[in-house]
């Protein structure tokens, strides 16, 4: 079932290790260019603050000139990066395995919670959770859950699926779909008390989740996924839809506006397809409206973010009017103004959490739980 590859996360050579210097070096001299000039910039296409136009400059930065092996090296797995946030901030670490398709998840919050968000991280199938998540996930558990004498009604379920090199798609979509079986078969729990979700590849994964359960994959070995009834939602933050970063205007309008590289995010693809050819699951937005007929007998309430200054939001809005077509009273869609790739996790970096667009999710989210 999983595609291995030559190489293991993170096996970086020496000359990949000796290049994390450079990669390093070319964040810092990006931010600070990005600070000296701040005074001279456009604002009209650059954020709003010169803390926001350093930090998106270094990301932007760091990601253009690394490679995978190179971001696998200062990153631990996701279930690595689980057991240590448990550790440190003494919480039991649950860990469900998926035998079939040799993968784990985790829980954040009760497992025995009534209403469950089954979560996919993202980062390009490439890079793990990163702390950002965990904290963007906890905070949302936290806040579901302010009801003291109801602790356990909510909790998230994140799956560490494999990543590029050690895995190739559609491996992470039968990983997804097994890890949502089992929420559903073995743990007894009903769709109506389930939504999937997910931010980037992440989303990505989320959509291929979708359109599997709608049109099962051609893919035989792929584990079927079952609903005798729609799933409560499905959460879809500035979803990666198609690959080519050469075709939609918004790579060079909001270059400066965003984190993401279109250099890293046309590097990830080769390895994310391998030898395989694109389709509808793996790139969304070139389904079509049809492709979601029925929509609403998956998810009953979908909401789609984008940030109006991220690089793939062309790319995003052809999704949520085909979904919206599909699926009116069913699909909400919300574009961030001005906000950058999945800002709710990036404003936990720029330590500014709990802005407009985490406030959104929440609120959708309750919404969806009650």
């Amino acid at each position: 079932m999983v595609q291995s590859l030559e190489r293991a996360y993170g096996q970086a050579t020496l000359v990949d290790k000796l290049g994390y210097l450079y990669i390093v070096a070319c964040a810092v001299a990006s931010g600070i260019s990005a600070l000296l000039y701040s005074p001279l910039r456009d604002r009209n296409t650059t954020p709003a603050t010169t803390k926001k136009h350093v930090v998106y400059s270094m990301i932007r930065a760091g990601l253009g000139s690394a490679n995978t092996a190179q971001l696998q090296y200062a990153s631990p797995q996701t279930s690595e990066a689980y057991i240590q946030l448990a550790l440190k901030e003494g919480f039991e670490a649950q860990t469900i395995e998926h035998p079939l398709t040799t993968c784990k998840s985790h829980w954040l919050g009760s497992a025995s919670a009534r209403k469950v968000l089954l979560y996919f991280h993202g980062g390009g199938y490439s890079l793990p959770a990163t702390p950002a998540h965990f904290e963007y996930l906890r905070r949302l558990v936290k806040h579901i859950n302010n009801d003291p004498n109801d602790g356990k009604a909510f909790a998230v379920l994140l799956l560490a699926y494999s990543l590029v090199p050690e895995a190739a798609y559609p491996t992470p979509l039968a990983q997804a779909s097994e890890c949502l079986q089992y929420l559903l078969e073995d743990t007894g729990r009903k769709p109506s008390s389930i939504i999937i979700g997910g931010d980037s590849a992440g989303g990505n994964l989320c959509l291929s989740l979708m359109s599997h359960a709608m049109h099962p994959h051609p893919e035989l070995s792929l584990p079927r996924v079952t609903l005798n009834s729609p799933l409560a939602g499905a959460l879809l933050i500035s979803p990666w839809v198609e690959f080519d970063t050469t075709k939609r205007s918004s790579f060079q309008d909001n270059f400066y506006l965003d984190v993401s590289s279109p250099t890293a995010l046309a590097s990830w693809t080769p390895g994310i397809l391998r030898d395989r050819g694109s389709d509808q699951y793996i790139e969304p937005a070139t389904a079509g409206t049809q492709w979601w007929t029925g929509l609403e007998k998956c998810a009953d309430q979908v909401l789609i973010w984008g940030g109006g200054g991220e690089v793939l939001i062309d790319g995003i809005k052809v999704v949520m009017e085909d979904m919206k077509r599909a699926a009116p009273e069913h699909v909400e869609t919300v574009i961030g103004h001005r906000m950058c790739h999945e800002q709710m996790v990036v404003d936990i970096i720029l330590g500014n959490p709990g802005g407009e667009a985490e406030s959104v999710v929440k609120t959708w989210l309750r919404a969806r739980l009650e």
